[in-house]
């Protein structure tokens, strides 16, 4: 995607990931020719055919020939830049101007967070000295996590002040067995109907468990892609 990044924020996987809203915005670039012009994804087919509209006025057209080579990024409802690479096809000028490219083998995205977030599903315990509110980890990072608890649940505890410390306890499932204990910060929350949504920065976090965090993030990145969840601290 000759993004100039960390390569290890980047996460490579298979064309079959594609997955973009018909008339989404994307920029094509040609290789080697050093322009690049906006686009708009048309549809697709998978394993045979991206379709791309092309611009009314086009320079560059001269280079859009059967075979060349073109990198397409366009931003994901997730808030990631995505990229890949491909060849032409062929292109029609009527009665569109459209581009068919090669479908894509592989999709590198790129998240605009510090760390991966990816969802998952652990039972976890917030604790404020000897209050103590039971609920489930949707999603995690080596920053921080979406904890929920049920209305019912969180009745005759004190409420939760934005920017208060509690300790958020858990065990990584598929990791080991180990209950980890963690400071963390409430930065957001919300309300949804019998359920309240807590967003969570850990503050003191050991090594180790920073570690165990980053082991399951990218098995799960790797496997499943990175969160798209709204209720993010980064």
């Amino acid at each position: 995607m000759n993004l100039k990044v960390d390569p290890k924020k980047i996460v490579r996987m298979s064309g079959a990931e594609l997955d973009v809203p018909v008339g989404a915005n994307g920029i094509l670039e040609p290789q080697g020719v050093g322009q690049r012009f906006k686009t708009n994804f048309v549809g697709w087919e998978e394993g045979k055919f991206v379709i791309l509209k092309l611009p009314a006025k086009l320079e560059q057209r001269d280079n859009l020939y059967a075979g060349k080579l073109v990198i397409v990024r366009f931003m994901s409802g997730g808030g990631q830049i995505c990229g890949f690479q491909s060849a032409i096809q062929s292109s029609i000028l009527a009665p569109h101007r459209l581009l068919f490219l090669d479908f894509p083998e592989a999709i590198e995205f790129l998240s605009l967070r510090k760390e991966n977030r990816v969802d998952c599903f652990m039972r976890g315990v917030l604790r404020r000295e000897r209050d103590m509110v039971d609920g489930h980890l949707i999603n995690i990072s080596r920053g921080g996590c979406h904890f929920v608890a049920t209305v019912a649940e969180l009745q005759g505890h004190d409420p939760l002040v934005l920017g208060s410390p509690v300790i958020c306890e858990f065990k990584i499932i598929g990791i080991d067995d180990t209950l980890y204990s963690v400071t963390a910060a409430l930065k957001k929350f919300h309300e949804e109907k019998d359920k309240f949504h807590f967003g969570l920065q850990f503050t003191e976090i050991s090594d180790v468990m920073q570690d165990r965090i980053d082991a399951y993030v990218n098995e799960a990145v790797a496997i499943l892609g990175p969160s798209s969840r709204l209720l993010d601290l980064k």
